[in-house]
């Protein structure tokens, strides 16, 4: 289940039931959601875990969360991030409950992003709102700097730690039943074969409530 915490601005457009946030299931945890009110106006996701920018178009807004998954996965395989970890994030994402903002530091680097959207627009001129999402991802982030910085500076440890719980549960079953584990699990863990060179998200594990500088 995802919780997408909305601005007032694109609760407005969605015309959605509004529940209290609570905690999604997925690795990247609740998303928070607005408006950008370029010619086609755009709807902008940011992970409050991980600060992971994604761009798509808002219209039609009332299939909006439906449309979410597929785009986040392009995303995510864009940034190298392995298959197995889009397969088990995308399927959390079919249930959707939306909610208010609450975390204002996220809601500030939102800002921040869409202001540098419009800087790159007008000057890179990026043919793809995913070329733009990717570029987003680069942007020091305030909250990070304990962390990778960046939102697409952590996706290894996500990786990691995601593989890394895979391959104890396959030990785990192995103790318990005497099967070994399958060769998928251990193929796809960056921490057991030593892939270390793909890009990442932060893991997301921030203090500060101060909106990028």
């Amino acid at each position: 289940m995802l919780y997408l915490c909305c601005t007032q601005k694109l609760l407005k457009r969605l015309k959605s039931d509004v529940v209290e946030a609570g905690s999604s299931t997925t690795k990247l945890g609740n998303w928070y959601a607005t408006v950008l009110p370029w010619k086609q106006q755009i709807a902008m996701f940011v992970s409050e875990r991980t600060l992971l920018p994604v761009l798509m178009p808002l219209a039609p807004a009332a299939n909006l969360a439906v449309r979410f998954p597929e785009v986040l996965g392009d995303i995510l395989a864009a940034h190298g991030v392995p298959r197995p970890f889009i397969d088990s994030e995308v399927p959390e994402m079919q249930i959707v409950k939306y909610a208010r903002t609450q975390n204002r530091s996220v809601v500030g680097i939102m800002t921040q992003f869409a202001y540098l959207a419009e800087a790159y627009r007008a000057y890179d001129k990026p043919n793809e709102l995913i070329a733009l999402s990717l570029k987003l991802a680069r942007t020091p982030c305030s909250p990070l700097y304990k962390g990778p910085v960046s939102p697409e500076g952590g996706i290894e440890r996500a990786d990691e730690r995601w593989g890394r719980g895979r391959l104890i549960a396959s030990i785990f079953r192995f103790e318990l039943t005497g099967e070994p584990a399958g060769s998928g699990a251990l193929r796809n863990d960056g921490a057991v074969n030593g892939d270390r060179n793909r890009h990442s998200f932060c893991q997301g594990i921030y203090a500060s409530n101060t909106p990028v500088g």
